[in-house]
């Protein structure tokens, strides 16, 4: 969010996280979840919420309760991606989309990236890779963990309607 503020790029940005329970009897782990990171954790920004409260941030009667977590939220991903990449080039960076590299190495104080199609020569080299792209740089392979992303999309919903009124990300 600093990153973005600063350089002025829009990301849309919704406070708040809803993790509801599709079944009754997953409600107690919530709860319990919720207990457990406000009293191991100290972390204030979870709560439980039961099935009236779920109904009413999520505009369905479907959920039997869940948790709110004020401390996280969303944003949209593609504005971030092209915002990043025009502050990049704006300070000089080169950007090489749709080619996969396949190789990076240290040669005489600069770095040598070679791809499919020939290679790149570079004073620096930022690695961003999707969830599997730890094999490219074994040093960073045992820090960079696959994790799972879900995105629904509509049409753009009008104001008055009921579903998410507080513009949380429900998982």
């Amino acid at each position: 969010l600093e990153f973005a503020a600063v350089n002025r790029i829009e990301i849309d940005y919704m406070p708040g996280q809803l993790s509801v329970a599709h079944k009754q009897r997953y409600v107690d782990d919530y709860k319990a979840h919720a207990e457990i990171m406000a009293s191991r954790f100290g972390y204030p920004h979870i709560s439980f919420m039961d099935a009236k409260e779920a109904a009413e941030r999520l505009g369905s009667t479907r959920y039997f309760g869940g948790t709110r977590d004020t401390g996280t939220g969303h944003i949209h991903p593609l504005k971030l991606v092209i915002g990043t990449a025009k502050v990049a080039a704006q300070a000089g960076a080169q950007l090489f989309e749709q080619t996969p590299a396949t190789g990076i190495a240290s040669l005489g104080g600069k770095v040598r990236v070679t791809t499919a199609k020939g290679t790149i020569s570079a004073e620096k080299c930022l690695i961003g890779v999707n969830a599997h792209g730890g094999t490219l740089e074994p040093i960073s392979a045992a820090h960079i963990m696959p994790i799972g992303s879900f995105i629904g999309a509509t049409v753009p919903l009008a104001a008055d309607t009921n579903v998410l009124p507080g513009g949380e990300a429900v998982d």
